[in-house]
């Protein structure tokens, strides 16, 4: 019974020993091996904040979602600009308190300040329409551009409604209700535009240093990239030199409203003291419009819907302007036209400029 015990013994240890042991080990040696050659490749990146973290995960879900709320907001923004920027113009050109002035001035200079509204309504549709695709879109330097451009402008008018006095002379004032109105709209107007911009930077901090490095940034790229003088060239066709001037154009114009002294600070808008330094922010609302579709222009993406929004914004509003001029040169007393024909050459130029934003943004469309 040993004996056969020790046979069984001997045949399990003969058949263990024949067994191939080193695969096991082979198989311990590779796995570090591998695990740290995985880590070798591994590209170590910093952690974020919660904060960051949750906001990247939010848009990386939000990508093309339509955002309903953002868009009523807009939709809510642009109407309460019209009606705020509507009563204060007519509150402003159609009561002087010096002088009686005639029904047809007073209803020509009204409507020459609506000529704003083709500008910040186009760029109301252009933001509107953007939140239907997402943060995604939101996200991209045209629209944080305008958002940017439509806060500043809508800072710009309420800081006028508010300082109307001082700024015109004495001319322009707004009673207490009118004054509120106004503030609610503009303010709240920027407030949104703000917030989405600080929204669309995915995480990264909306400081006012990133404003000024942004605006920096453009004020450099205003010039034409790889233009020609050719204009036979597609560089020179695509319409990045038109924009360009105009961006350049418009800039001096929102300059002069703000910087110059009367009478020259009535020759962008010829609004006359009363509301020309208000309408500069529409001014510096058409700048950043014509630098959008510059940087389209460049990018081969004029043809887009947001950039023929923008043009044709622009084109109506000069359309208007000149419409408006010609009307007062026809039916108005020119003695009531001090202001411009005393700075006639400057006059002359910005009509110029008027004739190209409607030549250039119309044959873009």
């Amino acid at each position: 019974m040993t004996l056969v015990v020790l046979i069984v013994l001997s045949l399990q240890l003969g058949s263990l020993a024949g067994m191939p042991l080193a695969a096991p080990r082979a198989s311990m040696t590779v796995r570090p091996l591998l695990t740290a050659r995985a880590l070798a490749q591994t590209t170590w990146r910093p952690a974020r904040p919660a904060a960051c973290r949750a906001c990247a995960t939010s848009m990386s879900t939000d990508d093309g979602i339509a955002l309903p709320r953002v868009r009523a907001t807009y939709v809510a923004s642009a109407a309460a600009t019209t009606v705020a920027w509507s009563l204060c113009a007519l509150r402003a050109l159609t009561v002087h308190p010096l002088i009686a002035l005639p029904p047809v001035h007073n209803v020509l200079t009204a409507a020459g300040a609506l000529s704003a509204l083709p500008i910040f309504l186009a760029t109301f549709a252009a933001l509107a329409a953007a939140s239907d695709a997402g943060w995604k879109r939101l996200s991209s330097q045209t629209y944080r551009r305008l958002n940017l451009g439509l806060a500043a402008a809508s800072v710009w008018c309420a800081a006028a409604a508010v300082g109307a006095a001082g700024l015109s002379g004495g001319r322009t004032t707004y009673p207490p209700s009118l004054l509120a109105g106004a503030l609610v709209a503009h303010g709240a107007t920027a407030a949104h535009c703000v917030r989405v911009w600080s929204r669309s930077l995915s995480g990264r901090p909306p400081t006012l240093l990133r404003i000024v490095r942004g605006v920096l940034g453009s004020l450099w790229r205003l010039a034409p990239t790889a233009c020609s003088d050719d204009p036979d060239e597609d560089r020179a066709a695509d319409g990045r030199n038109e924009f360009a001037t105009l961006t350049l154009g418009f800039l001096a114009g929102a300059a002069l409203s703000v910087f110059a002294p009367f009478p020259l600070a009535t020759v962008p808008s010829f609004l006359g003291r009363r509301l020309s330094r208000a309408y500069g922010a529409w001014l510096l609302l058409a700048a950043v419009s014509m630098f959008c579709c510059k940087d389209a222009a460049e990018r081969g993406r004029l043809n887009a819907s947001t950039f023929r929004m923008l043009s044709g914004g622009v084109a109506a509003s000069a359309s208007f302007h000149i419409a408006i001029t010609v009307a007062k040169l026809a039916c108005d007393d020119m003695a009531l036209y001090a202001n411009a024909i005393a700075v006639t050459p400057a006059s002359v130029a910005s009509l110029l400029a008027y004739a190209l934003a409607l030549g250039t943004c119309t044959s873009r469309r």
